[in-house]
C-alpha cells in the first residue's frame, strides 16, 4: 500500500471514529477548536497504530455517539479531550 492510499484509509478511519464519538471534525475546525494540522497529526498517529483490524471491527458496530473512544485507540486522549473541551 502506498503512502497516499494508507493515509486516505486512516483519514477515513479518523472520520468514522469522530462520528462514532459524536464529532464533526469540519465543524470543529470552522469553530477554531482544532486546526487542519491537528487532524493531520491524528491521521498520522492512526496510520502508525497496530490495532487497525480491531478498530475497523469496533467502527463497524458503533454508529451512534459513544461515551468515550475505545481504549485501544492511540488517539483516545485527543478524542476524549475534544469532547470535553
Amino acid at each position: 500500500m502506498n503512502d497516499m492510499t494508507r493515509l486516505s484509509t486512516h483519514a477515513r478511519m479518523v472520520g468514522r471514529m469522530a462520528t462514532a464519538n459524536g464529532m464533526d471534525l469540519a465543524e470543529q475546525t470552522r469553530r477554531g477548536r482544532i486546526t487542519p494540522d491537528d487532524v493531520s497529526d491524528v491521521i498520522q498517529s492512526c496510520s502508525r497504530c497496530a490495532s487497525k483490524s480491531w478498530c475497523n471491527s469496533w467502527l463497524a458496530v458503533h454508529h451512534t455517539p459513544v461515551d468515550t473512544a475505545p481504549g485501544f485507540c492511540r488517539n483516545k486522549p485527543w478524542f476524549d479531550g475534544l469532547r470535553q473541551g
